[in-house]
C-alpha cells in the first residue's frame, strides 16, 4: 500500500504549500485593501487581486528581496529540523 501512495506525497506537499502561499497573498491583499481603502480605486483593488491569480498560476516560487517568506523554505527547514516518526519510509523529497 505504501508503494502506491509514495508518488502522491510530493503532489500533496505541493498542493498544501501552494495553498499556504495563496492564503498568505490573499491576506496581504485584504490587509492592503483595508489600509489603503481611501486611496484605492476599483481598478486598483482588482489589480491587487491579480497577485493572487498570478501566485496560483505560476507553478514555481519566485524569490525576491521583498518576498514574503516562502512556505517552501519554511517547510524544508522545518522538515530538516524536526524528525517525524514513520516519515522516513515515505522518502519525502523537497520541492
Amino acid at each position: 500500500m505504501d508503494t502506491i501512495l509514495t508518488p502522491l506525497v510530493p503532489v500533496a506537499e505541493w498542493t498544501f504549500l501552494t495553498s499556504v502561499k495563496a492564503t498568505m497573498v490573499i491576506g496581504l491583499v485584504l490587509l492592503s485593501q483595508k489600509i489603503f481603502n481611501r486611496w484605492l480605486s476599483a481598478r486598483g483593488r482588482y489589480a491587487l487581486w491579480f497577485a493572487v491569480i498570478a501566485s496560483l498560476a505560476v507553478p514555481f516560487n519566485i524569490e525576491s528581496p521583498w518576498s514574503v517568506p516562502s512556505p517552501y523554505s519554511l517547510y524544508s527547514a522545518l522538515k530538516q529540523s524536526v524528525p517525524v516518526p514513520g516519515m522516513d519510509a515515505l522518502h519525502l523529497s523537497g520541492p
